[in-house]
């Protein structure tokens, strides 16, 4: 039987928000292995979170991740289980999701989102502390 390799951390960023930018903080962080090949993610988390907005769930707004054995979303201080597709696609609806919570909050638009990209490919991504796509800028190398 094959031995299954080891977890590591893939990615980690944080990006503390300007107040036009909606204020508080955005969150991703990614755990898997990469298997002939093909990275697998097996856990992972995202979240923005604002005090000013969302005082429950220690100020998370919006998050998404699988802890607990489950892909599940929070929004305002509540946990639903959600439906899972691919990293990707947790991903995208994360994005999509805050950007309209701040646009909401702030009554104009103040992201975009990046075009979509192809597969993640995690496995020559360095763990970073820097940027995400979600907040407008490129990670630096």
């Amino acid at each position: 039987m094959r031995k299954q390799p080891k977890e590591a951390l893939l990615e980690q960023e944080r990006h503390e928000l300007k107040q036009k930018s909606g204020g508080g903080v955005l969150r991703y962080e990614v755990w898997g292995y990469v298997d002939n090949g093909k990275t697998i993610v097996t856990r992972y988390n995202m979240a923005y979170a604002n005090h000013a907005v969302c005082c429950k769930d220690n100020g998370r707004v919006l998050g998404y991740d699988n802890a607990h054995g489950y892909h599940h979303r929070h929004y305002m201080g509540s946990v639903e289980a959600c439906d899972y597709v691919s990293h990707d696609d947790t991903v995208h609806r994360f994005q999509a999701e805050w950007v309209e919570i701040v646009n909401k909050l702030k009554g104009k638009w103040y992201g975009r989102l990046p075009p979509p990209r192809a597969e993640h490919d995690l496995s020559t991504a360095p763990v970073t502390s820097g940027h995400r796509g979600t907040a407008g800028a490129r990670r630096r190398g």
